[in-house]
């Protein structure tokens, strides 16, 4: 009886570490060959540079144009011609693709500039942003006059004209199943009899409501702006999730009804990513084959509450000469040494390094 219990146990065990070993497991693609580029100090979050890039189930996805409009500005205004790196292929197809971005940024509201060290760039790109927006970036203060800086700066405020309701305790639900406690805003139990509820109503139009899914426009105090929040299924990429939302935008329009509830999750964000799949990559374009990308880096601060949405967002591409790149040579794996007179034909001492045996130790 007792060996019986014991063979029961140990089936159960096997059961479950079988179960356990073979679970789905949340994995992102090589970035080297994707557009997805996950965060240092996120677990399930990544940004992209272009909008066509795959949603992953399990993880987020950010974007924002900035990095694609100092691409752009790269590719116009410097090198006149796409630009032509030894770069993951869907990666420099996808930024290559610059003609189809049409975000129509206001000129108050951003500011791009592309040239080289010599000419004054850094200059021109800091009085810029010192008349927009009262403060001045600091580069790299290495570069030298060949050195070619492209660079973007966007910010947007996009206030509420009325402050919406706070939840604290919302309870979200990941597309895995797992339940968090959050924090929300937006309307509850919505009254039209009460002019507080009347105000916040007149700021928003439910485009779609069907089946659990549902498409929820909000307006701001810039008349030229709008936010939209949807619960629509994913679809393969960024812009697939667009283009099947954004066909509502112009439907026929309603409010919101007596006992309504709109509650949306605040986000709050502020990150900072180099692109690893175009850092360090050589520039192959005529007359710039000398050149390399040094820096390719985007900075992203988001976050959107009872009170409006702010975004905030910085792009930079740096592009020395080649003879700077910086380069790792590590020998940390067998290696091969020699001495010899410089010219003798043989060395008169050699070692095969295979293991740490003679190696000094800490």
């Amino acid at each position: 009886m007792k060996a019986l219990k014991y063979l029961i146990l140990l089936i159960f065990f096997i059961v479950f570490v079988f179960f356990y070993c073979n679970k789905p497991k949340l994995s992102l693609p090589d970035l080297n060959s994707s557009l997805n580029n996950k965060l240092k100090d996120f677990n399930r979050t990544c940004i992209t540079p272009v909008l066509n890039t795959k949603i992953i189930k399990g993880f987020n996805l950010i974007y924002c144009s900035t990095f694609q409009i100092s691409w752009n500005k790269l590719c116009d205004e410097i090198v006149k011609n796409p630009i032509i790196i030894d770069a993951d292929k869907d990666v420099l197809d996808s930024l290559n693709n610059y003609s189809t971005i049409d975000v129509q940024l206001e000129n108050s509201s951003y500011v791009a500039k592309a040239g080289f060290v010599r000419d004054n760039i850094i200059n021109k790109i800091n009085d810029e942003l010192n008349s927009k927006f009262s403060f001045i970036e600091t580069f790299d203060n290495d570069l030298s006059p060949d050195d070619i800086i492209s660079y973007s700066y966007l910010r947007k405020n996009l206030m509420f004209k009325y402050e919406f309701e706070k939840k604290d305790n919302f309870e979200f639900t990941s597309s895995n199943g797992a339940k968090s406690n959050i924090k929300a805003f937006g309307i509850n139990d919505y009254d039209p009899i009460d002019s507080k509820f009347e105000l916040l109503g007149s700021q928003l139009e439910t485009l779609y409501f069907k089946d659990n899914s549902y498409i929820v426009k909000i307006f701001t105090q810039s008349e030229d702006d709008i936010i939209v929040v949807s619960t629509f299924p994913p679809k393969d990429t960024l812009i697939d999730s667009y283009n099947d939302v954004a066909v509502y935008i112009k439907n026929e329009l309603y409010g919101i009804f007596k006992n309504d509830t709109l509650l949306i999750p605040k986000i709050s964000l502020n990150i900072s990513h180099n692109f690893n799949a175009i850092e360090n990559k050589n520039i192959k374009n005529k007359q710039f084959e000398g050149y390399f990308v040094k820096k390719a880096i985007q900075k992203i601060n988001f976050e959107i509450s009872e009170k409006g949405a702010k975004i905030e967002s910085q792009a930079l591409l740096e592009l020395p000469k080649s003879e700077d790149i910086p380069r790792k040579m590590l020998f940390n794996k067998p290696f091969l040494l020699f001495i010899k007179k410089i010219k003798a034909k043989l060395p008169y001492f050699m070692i095969y390094v295979d293991n740490d045996e003679v190696l000094k130790k800490n």
